[in-house]
Protein backbone atom coordinates (compact mmCIF):
# COMPACT_ATOMS: atom_id res chain seq x y z
CA UNK A 1 0.00 0.00 0.00
CA UNK A 2 2.60 2.49 0.62
CA UNK A 3 4.88 1.61 -2.33
CA UNK A 4 1.09 2.10 -4.09
CA UNK A 5 1.14 5.75 -2.63
CA UNK A 6 5.03 6.68 -3.11
CA UNK A 7 4.66 5.49 -6.77
CA UNK A 8 1.45 7.80 -6.89
CA UNK A 9 3.19 10.65 -5.55
CA UNK A 10 6.45 10.53 -7.84
CA UNK A 11 4.39 10.33 -10.88
CA UNK A 12 2.13 13.37 -9.78
CA UNK A 13 5.35 14.81 -8.84
CA UNK A 14 7.49 13.66 -12.43
CA UNK A 15 4.13 15.52 -14.07
CA UNK A 16 4.45 18.71 -12.42
CA UNK A 17 8.10 18.73 -12.47
CA UNK A 18 7.64 18.29 -16.72
CA UNK A 19 5.00 20.88 -16.60
CA UNK A 20 6.87 23.35 -15.09
CA UNK A 21 9.94 22.84 -17.64
CA UNK A 22 7.44 22.99 -20.45
CA UNK A 23 6.05 26.34 -19.16
CA UNK A 24 10.02 27.74 -19.30
CA UNK A 25 10.59 26.34 -22.50
CA UNK A 26 7.48 27.54 -23.92
CA UNK A 27 8.59 31.20 -23.00
CA UNK A 28 10.35 33.50 -26.09
CA UNK A 29 13.09 35.37 -24.58
CA UNK A 30 13.56 38.45 -27.35
CA UNK A 31 16.04 41.54 -26.72
CA UNK A 32 14.88 44.52 -28.54
CA UNK A 33 18.24 46.34 -28.85
CA UNK A 34 18.96 49.74 -27.04
CA UNK A 35 18.51 52.66 -29.38
CA UNK A 36 15.85 51.32 -30.77
CA UNK A 37 12.92 54.06 -31.69
CA UNK A 38 9.57 53.31 -30.79
CA UNK A 39 6.46 55.19 -32.03
CA UNK A 40 3.55 56.20 -29.85
CA UNK A 41 0.35 57.66 -29.45
CA UNK A 42 -0.12 59.60 -26.96
CA UNK A 43 -3.75 58.80 -24.96
CA UNK A 44 -3.37 61.65 -22.02
CA UNK A 45 -3.83 64.99 -22.08
CA UNK A 46 -0.54 67.27 -21.31
CA UNK A 47 -0.27 70.63 -20.89
CA UNK A 48 1.86 73.10 -19.24
CA UNK A 49 -1.14 75.13 -18.24
CA UNK A 50 -2.81 72.19 -16.27
CA UNK A 51 -0.88 69.70 -15.91
CA UNK A 52 1.58 69.28 -12.75
CA UNK A 53 4.98 67.64 -12.09
CA UNK A 54 4.35 63.85 -10.81
CA UNK A 55 1.04 63.42 -12.89
CA UNK A 56 1.32 60.14 -14.98
CA UNK A 57 0.73 59.65 -18.80
CA UNK A 58 -0.56 56.54 -20.66
CA UNK A 59 0.88 55.93 -24.72
CA UNK A 60 0.12 52.85 -27.14
CA UNK A 61 2.78 51.36 -29.19
CA UNK A 62 1.67 52.24 -32.52
CA UNK A 63 3.92 50.22 -34.68
CA UNK A 64 4.22 46.63 -33.66
CA UNK A 65 8.23 45.38 -33.32
CA UNK A 66 9.05 43.01 -35.48
CA UNK A 67 12.59 40.88 -34.95
CA UNK A 68 13.54 37.97 -37.48
CA UNK A 69 10.44 38.24 -38.59
CA UNK A 70 8.16 37.46 -35.31
CA UNK A 71 6.08 40.26 -33.53
CA UNK A 72 7.54 40.68 -30.12
CA UNK A 73 5.43 43.81 -29.23
CA UNK A 74 2.21 44.57 -31.33
CA UNK A 75 1.27 48.25 -31.92
CA UNK A 76 -2.22 49.91 -32.96
CA UNK A 77 -1.48 48.88 -36.27
CA UNK A 78 -0.71 45.07 -35.98
CA UNK A 79 0.09 42.67 -38.89
CA UNK A 80 -3.42 41.01 -41.00
CA UNK A 81 -4.68 38.55 -38.62
CA UNK A 82 -2.55 39.55 -35.87
CA UNK A 83 -3.81 41.03 -32.26
CA UNK A 84 -5.50 44.62 -32.26
CA UNK A 85 -4.31 45.34 -28.65
CA UNK A 86 -1.33 46.92 -28.22
CA UNK A 87 1.62 47.35 -26.10
CA UNK A 88 1.30 50.16 -23.28
CA UNK A 89 3.73 52.50 -21.82
CA UNK A 90 3.13 54.70 -18.98
CA UNK A 91 5.00 57.61 -17.58
CA UNK A 92 4.97 60.73 -15.12
CA UNK A 93 6.07 64.47 -15.71
CA UNK A 94 9.18 65.22 -14.38
CA UNK A 95 9.38 68.94 -14.42
CA UNK A 96 7.57 71.55 -16.93
CA UNK A 97 7.74 75.40 -16.87
CA UNK A 98 4.90 77.40 -18.46
CA UNK A 99 5.05 80.32 -20.63
CA UNK A 100 5.66 83.90 -19.79
CA UNK A 101 4.51 86.18 -22.65
CA UNK A 102 5.43 89.68 -20.39
CA UNK A 103 8.22 88.84 -19.07
CA UNK A 104 11.00 91.08 -20.10
CA UNK A 105 12.46 88.40 -22.16
CA UNK A 106 10.00 85.48 -22.48
CA UNK A 107 10.18 82.59 -21.63
CA UNK A 108 9.73 79.49 -23.62
CA UNK A 109 6.83 76.72 -22.09
CA UNK A 110 8.95 72.98 -21.64
CA UNK A 111 7.84 69.40 -20.62
CA UNK A 112 9.91 66.62 -19.35
CA UNK A 113 9.27 63.22 -19.48
CA UNK A 114 9.85 60.01 -17.80
CA UNK A 115 9.07 57.00 -19.83
CA UNK A 116 8.80 54.12 -17.00
CA UNK A 117 7.16 50.75 -17.98
CA UNK A 118 5.92 49.33 -20.87
CA UNK A 119 3.06 46.20 -20.53
CA UNK A 120 1.57 44.09 -22.84
CA UNK A 121 -1.18 41.26 -21.24
CA UNK A 122 0.83 39.76 -18.10
CA UNK A 123 4.28 41.02 -19.54
CA UNK A 124 5.70 44.00 -17.69
CA UNK A 125 8.69 45.50 -17.75
CA UNK A 126 11.06 48.70 -16.70
CA UNK A 127 11.92 51.07 -19.38
CA UNK A 128 13.93 53.60 -20.08
CA UNK A 129 13.87 55.73 -22.89
CA UNK A 130 14.50 59.57 -24.52
CA UNK A 131 11.89 61.37 -26.29
CA UNK A 132 13.43 62.30 -29.42
CA UNK A 133 10.53 64.14 -31.61
CA UNK A 134 6.50 65.14 -31.21
CA UNK A 135 4.14 64.88 -34.13
CA UNK A 136 0.92 66.77 -34.17
CA UNK A 137 -2.14 64.29 -33.82
CA UNK A 138 -4.16 64.09 -37.38
CA UNK A 139 -7.45 65.95 -35.77
CA UNK A 140 -5.99 69.27 -35.87
CA UNK A 141 -7.86 71.15 -38.50
CA UNK A 142 -8.23 68.23 -40.63
CA UNK A 143 -10.79 65.75 -41.61
CA UNK A 144 -9.35 62.29 -43.81
CA UNK A 145 -10.62 60.46 -47.20
CA UNK A 146 -9.61 57.38 -48.65
CA UNK A 147 -9.22 57.28 -52.36
CA UNK A 148 -10.25 54.77 -54.55
CA UNK A 149 -6.47 53.69 -54.68
CA UNK A 150 -6.94 53.38 -51.14
CA UNK A 151 -4.38 56.27 -50.26
CA UNK A 152 -5.31 58.02 -46.87
CA UNK A 153 -5.42 61.98 -47.66
CA UNK A 154 -5.75 64.85 -44.92
CA UNK A 155 -7.86 67.72 -45.89
CA UNK A 156 -7.26 71.24 -44.16
CA UNK A 157 -9.25 73.27 -42.69
CA UNK A 158 -12.28 70.60 -42.34
CA UNK A 159 -12.98 69.87 -38.52
CA UNK A 160 -12.24 65.93 -37.75
CA UNK A 161 -12.30 64.34 -34.56
CA UNK A 162 -10.04 60.69 -36.11
CA UNK A 163 -7.50 60.57 -33.16
CA UNK A 164 -8.38 60.96 -29.72
CA UNK A 165 -6.83 57.50 -28.29
CA UNK A 166 -5.94 55.17 -31.04
CA UNK A 167 -4.94 55.14 -34.44
CA UNK A 168 -8.02 53.59 -35.79
CA UNK A 169 -9.02 51.47 -38.47
CA UNK A 170 -6.81 53.13 -41.29
CA UNK A 171 -3.93 52.38 -39.79
CA UNK A 172 -0.59 52.38 -41.21
CA UNK A 173 -1.53 55.07 -43.61
CA UNK A 174 -2.68 57.14 -40.51
CA UNK A 175 0.37 56.80 -39.06
CA UNK A 176 1.96 57.56 -41.92
CA UNK A 177 0.01 60.86 -41.59
CA UNK A 178 1.30 61.81 -38.03
CA UNK A 179 4.72 60.94 -38.25
CA UNK A 180 5.17 61.83 -42.06
CA UNK A 181 6.11 65.36 -40.03
CA UNK A 182 7.20 67.23 -36.91
CA UNK A 183 5.05 69.12 -34.45
CA UNK A 184 4.93 72.65 -35.50
CA UNK A 185 6.09 74.97 -32.98
CA UNK A 186 7.07 71.99 -30.31
CA UNK A 187 10.51 71.11 -30.53
CA UNK A 188 13.41 69.10 -28.09
CA UNK A 189 15.91 70.50 -26.20
CA UNK A 190 17.83 70.21 -22.62
CA UNK A 191 16.19 71.33 -19.63
CA UNK A 192 18.14 70.27 -16.74
CA UNK A 193 20.74 67.85 -18.87
CA UNK A 194 17.43 65.89 -19.73
CA UNK A 195 15.39 65.95 -22.97
CA UNK A 196 12.06 67.99 -22.83
CA UNK A 197 9.71 69.14 -25.52
CA UNK A 198 9.52 73.21 -25.71
CA UNK A 199 7.25 75.53 -27.33
CA UNK A 200 7.73 78.65 -29.18
CA UNK A 201 8.41 81.52 -26.94
CA UNK A 202 5.02 82.88 -25.43
CA UNK A 203 3.19 79.76 -25.92
CA UNK A 204 2.38 76.79 -23.87
CA UNK A 205 3.40 73.13 -24.49
CA UNK A 206 0.40 71.41 -25.69
CA UNK A 207 0.06 68.08 -26.16
CA UNK A 208 -3.57 66.58 -27.04
CA UNK A 209 -4.45 62.76 -27.00
CA UNK A 210 -3.64 61.08 -30.22
CA UNK A 211 -0.10 63.22 -30.63
CA UNK A 212 2.98 61.33 -32.05
CA UNK A 213 5.74 60.51 -29.90
CA UNK A 214 8.86 58.88 -30.81
CA UNK A 215 11.07 57.28 -28.47
CA UNK A 216 14.60 55.68 -28.27
CA UNK A 217 15.61 53.00 -25.93
CA UNK A 218 18.31 54.18 -23.59
CA UNK A 219 19.12 50.13 -22.58
CA UNK A 220 18.19 47.02 -24.32
CA UNK A 221 14.65 45.93 -23.39
CA UNK A 222 14.34 42.02 -22.94
CA UNK A 223 10.93 41.29 -23.89
CA UNK A 224 8.95 37.64 -22.45
CA UNK A 225 6.38 35.80 -24.60
CA UNK A 226 4.64 33.32 -23.23
CA UNK A 227 3.69 30.50 -26.36
CA UNK A 228 1.04 27.72 -25.26
CA UNK A 229 3.15 24.60 -24.00
CA UNK A 230 2.50 21.07 -26.76
CA UNK A 231 0.35 18.51 -25.21
CA UNK A 232 3.06 16.25 -26.13
CA UNK A 233 5.85 17.57 -23.34
CA UNK A 234 3.32 17.21 -20.77
CA UNK A 235 2.40 13.36 -21.19
CA UNK A 236 5.24 11.60 -18.68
Amino acid sequence: MHRQLLAIFLCVTLSGLRLQVANIEAQEHRTIPQLTQLKLILKTLLSTRTTRVGDSFTAELAEPIVLVNKVVLPGSVPPQGGDSSAALITGVVTSLEQAKRFSQFGRKASMALRFDRIKYGSWEQPLAATVISVHDPVNQGKNITTTDEGTVKAKENVKGDLIKTGVGAAGGSLLGLIFGSVSKGLAIGLMGGAAAILATKGKNVELQPGTGLIIRLDHPLEVVAEAKPSVERLQP
